[in-house]
């Protein structure tokens, strides 16, 4: 298969600029993650690196975060020390994902928690690097080619990354898993399956995936990955001596303790002053989002998902589905290094691909532009942290725009394209 854009290579010097910019902001990023993060911030690794503990001693490490309950018992660790009855460092925190990332980062539990938490920034470092890789699959690029680092450079650029990294979250390995899902699920659906099963464990994230796969009917794929979520708790219970009616307890009660924390989406902005009144934008957008979505399959938009790579439009599906998900759902700022997806997009208009008039393409990207702008730079220093996450989430409100007008172009287009088909057919018959 060749790997080229759809049309013609932009002017170089365009290409050589972006790149300069994406270099000073990703070089300036990822030296502020190399400097400044350390251990002592990482409050939400450490709920996973203590989970690891309660595993160990086959224990349900859920239901002991919930009880906030202490580790009993001694351990010896691989890089050296001992330690007995080891307290929290961070009480109050709590595992959030569902048991096959709690099995996969179990292991880090044999090692002291700076040194778990040194490997754990390590494998997220990877992770930016795999993240990259499988949108250039995704996108039918070459892996060693300008845009392919581009994407490194701005998803290492966002905020969201560096507080992945500072906080030890697990939003970048299941992005990554859900990315490699949908890049392998069409030649390799059982290994797209696991993958998808260990995104699922931060549903939150991943879910939109898993809807985008069933529409386009990639059933062997999202069965695999209900099979993986499914053998995960059951390992845990099995492990634990757990019931797995308490399995289901457990995930319930996380869910809901999550869902009274303060979020970065619109739904917590709008909540704060409004409170339960606050809902009720949150259902409008939902609706509108639906509703278009309904109209748009309805218009024949699903069209060939995956040809070589993903299609445009399956896509921009993708982003309208995470782009909704960050702003309706329990969401901190880390998880918004999913808005890549939304940038993979952009490059597919930089390149002419989406049924974009010249004028509107370079209008899509100079708003994207605008936007990155609040996703990387610190703008709360200028504004205050309240202005900011007002207009941060505004930014996030017109984001979901951008591929929503793409799928609206893609069946309008296709509906006149059909119709000049029709009328061609015509005149040459008479």
């Amino acid at each position: 298969m060749e790997r080229r854009p759809l049309k013609p290579e932009p002017p170089r010097w365009r290409a050589v600029l972006l790149l300069a910019v994406l270099t000073v902001l990703g070089g300036t990023s990822l030296a502020h993650i190399l400097t400044k993060t350390s251990a002592t911030g990482a409050v939400d690794f450490h709920s996973y690196w203590y989970a690891g503990h309660f595993m160990l001693k086959g224990q349900d490490p859920y239901l002991a975060a919930l009880e906030q309950r202490r580790a009993s018992g001694t351990f010896h660790y691989l890089d050296g020390g001992t330690v007995t009855d080891p307290p929290s460092q961070f009480p109050g925190y709590f595992p959030a994902n569902t048991a096959p990332m709690v099995l996969l980062t179990t292991p880090l539990a044999l090692f002291t928690f700076p040194a778990a938490f040194r490997l754990w920034t390590a494998l997220n470092v990877l992770m930016t690097v795999l993240i990259a890789l499988a949108l250039a699959r995704l996108l039918a690029i070459p892996a060693l080619s300008w845009r392919t680092l581009g994407l490194w450079l701005l998803l290492v650029a966002l905020i969201g990354t560096r507080e992945v990294l500072e906080f030890g979250q697990t939003a970048l390995i299941v992005l990554a898993a859900m990315l490699g899902a949908l890049a392998l699920t069409r030649r390799w659906p059982i290994a797209a399956g696991l993958l998808l099963g260990l995104a699922l464990s931060k549903y939150s994230l991943s879910l939109p995936a898993a809807v985008l796969l069933l529409l386009y009917r990639h059933w062997l794929t999202t069965a695999v990955a209900a099979v993986v979520q499914i053998a995960g708790a059951l390992a845990i219970a099995v492990l634990a001596r757990t019931p797995p009616l308490t399995m289901i307890y457990s995930y319930l009660q996380t869910a809901r303790l999550h869902a009274n924390l303060p979020g970065y989406n619109f739904t917590a902005l709008l909540l704060k002053p409004l409170g339960a009144a606050g809902a009720a934008p949150v259902v409008l957008l939902s609706l509108i989002v639906l509703g278009a979505l309904v109209w748009w399959l309805r218009g024949g938009g699903l069209g060939a998902g995956w040809n070589g790579g993903i299609s445009t439009t399956a896509l921009a599906l993708l982003a309208v589905l995470l782009i909704w998900d960050l702003q309706a759902v329990y969401h901190r700022r880390y998880d918004h290094v999913a808005l890549i997806v939304l940038a993979a997009l952009m490059l597919r208009v930089w390149d002419g691909a989406p049924p974009l008039p010249a004028a509107g393409r370079w209008g899509a990207l100079a708003v994207f532009a605008l936007l990155a702008g609040m996703w990387i730079l610190p703008v709360y220093a200028a504004t205050g942290e309240a202005l900011y996450e007002a207009l941060y989430e505004l930014s996030l409100l017109a984001a979901l725009a951008l591929p929503m007008i793409i799928l609206w172009r893609s069946v309008t287009t296709g509906r006149n394209a059909t119709a000049q088909v029709g009328y061609d057919a015509a005149i040459e018959s008479s």
